[in-house]
């Protein structure tokens, strides 16, 4: 908290009536990066739910991509301290995302692409729950290609959107059928 203030130009009480304790501002400074990376007012919309699903991922620069996970490991290490915080951690790092991909899944219901029955809340939580044990506990990036890998080989199999080969093949090349 020292170091903030100090970083911060301010005095330390002023950090302490904005956080009451450093795991608070932890969880703040992570809720805002993800308020930053999804945008639900925005939400993409392809016409396909791979489409949708990749688009809403936004590359990072290098620079930021080991800043959110030194943001990430500080909670990692804050959450083995207190596990009180897993609850508002959960919501600051994987609900803004289930709430994104729950969004997508109820488009590529309504466009007839999933069965209207499909576990969305199941479905919603997966990439976010494996992206934030990849960010949180491997400490390796969430990049676009282990992104690639949970929709081409989990998500959509789970949904029963063919198999993942003839699923590929046909979004690569929609002239291909059967």
């Amino acid at each position: 908290m020292d170091m903030v203030a100090v970083r911060a130009k301010a005095g330390k009480a002023t950090v302490y009536r904005r956080w009451s304790s450093k795991g608070d501002m932890v969880l703040d400074a992570v809720a805002q990066m993800k308020r930053e990376q999804v945008d639900l007012s925005n939400l993409p919309d392809t016409g396909s739910l791979r489409g949708d699903m990749l688009a809403l991922f936004k590359p990072s620069t290098v620079e930021e991509s080991e800043r959110k996970l030194r943001a990430l490991a500080g909670l990692s290490a804050l959450l083995a301290q207190d596990a009180s915080l897993s609850g508002a951690a959960s919501n600051a790092i994987v609900e803004p995302w289930v709430e994104a991909n729950r969004a997508v899944l109820r488009a590529a219901i309504a466009r007839g692409e999933i069965a209207a029955d499909a576990p969305v809340e199941t479905m919603a939580t997966i990439i976010p729950s494996l992206a934030a044990y990849r960010s949180l506990i491997e400490r390796k990036p969430f990049d676009r290609a282990f992104l690639v890998e949970m929709i081409d080989h989990v998500l959509l199999p789970a949904l029963s959107i063919g198999n993942v080969a003839t699923t590929l093949s046909r979004l690569k090349n929609p002239k291909i059928t059967g």
